[in-house]
């Protein structure tokens, strides 16, 4: 192992004594005596010849001072491809998920191209939103580099960019205690007289279409479109308030006191991949693979 005495070594060589040593390392002469004497027991050899002139190298001095000096030019090689590696080894792209988060589309697709099969997955856990615009950028960011969104207007990603690679049909999650919860399937006229819950965060085009369409061929339903996230405390709401959830088909265990039921109707929204412009090339490469293995499956279809 490296002997730390090595320096002071090399500092007395460099100066001719353990006086100009002491002065230049401010540590006294005897401090540095002590030092040459302790690594000289280590080694077992002698490296100086004391005398009132000063101090000169022994035969074995003159040795271990030239293998000190390749032993200083082996660290600093070793120092030099440490920090090779660590400047070009890519870090794993990080990829954020939330409890509620579908993510077994993206996880098929990755795990069948072999392009995107050579980029490292890191999966980190963030905030609980299925349709955040993207992890906050105080508290996430540092964290979650790509994200899942729901809808993904272009007026909600100004610095992102989205990518979808999946659809999901719209589904009414209904509270257990409801008496539509007898039926497997739903028709739009099953909902009159109900209030359905749609949160709208980065998806309002979406869901303002959505409510404009329902309400004018059934004007007994009403649709709330509130500025929400989904997340745990919306499912928790509805349950409380006994009010149904627009939800998706992915999502049939997502709270034990809502049943998820499909709708005889044929909207859907679309789910994909959101990132940020300005990300490092990496991410890039990977979101590059990830748009050229949904096209490949597209035109496969």
């Amino acid at each position: 192992m490296y002997n730390h005495f090595i320096d002071t070594f090399l500092y007395v060589v460099e100066v001719g004594s353990f006086h100009g040593a002491s002065e230049k390392l401010h540590i006294s002469s005897t401090g540095i005596s002590k030092q040459m004497t302790s690594l000289e027991n280590t080694l077992n050899v002698k490296l100086f010849e004391r005398g009132t002139q000063g101090i000169n190298l022994t035969r074995a001095g003159k040795v271990f001072l030239h293998e000190c000096q390749r032993l200083i030019e082996v660290s600093e090689e070793l120092i030099s491809r440490t920090r090779t590696a660590a400047e070009t080894e890519p870090e794993p792209v990080r990829v954020g998920v939330t409890p509620v988060l579908p993510i077994d589309e993206f996880n098929r697709i990755c795990r069948a191209d072999e392009a995107i099969r050579k980029h490292e997955i890191s999966i980190v856990l963030y905030r609980e939103n299925i349709n955040s615009a993207f992890p906050n950028p105080i508290h996430d960011l540092k964290y979650a580099e790509i994200s899942f969104s729901c809808g993904g207007n272009a007026e909600d990603f100004s610095e992102m960019d989205f990518l979808p690679f999946s659809q999901y049909k719209l589904t009414c999650a209904v509270p257990l205690s409801h008496p539509l919860t007898k039926k497997e399937k739903l028709q739009p006229a099953d909902l009159r007289g109900e209030t359905l819950l749609f949160p709208s965060r980065s998806n309002y085009k979406v869901t303002t279409g959505f409510k404009y369409a329902v309400e004018k061929e059934f004007p007994d339903i009403t649709v709330e479109i509130p500025f929400l996230f989904y997340d745990s405390e919306v499912f928790n709401r509805c349950v409380k308030e006994r009010k149904i959830l627009i939800s998706f088909d992915c999502w049939n265990n997502i709270h034990p006191g809502l049943v998820n039921i499909p709708v005889e109707w044929d909207w859907t929204m679309p789910y994909g991949l959101i990132w940020k412009k300005d990300a490092r090339q990496e991410v890039l490469d990977f979101i590059a693979a990830f748009r050229e293995a949904v096209k490949k499956e597209k035109e496969k279809a």
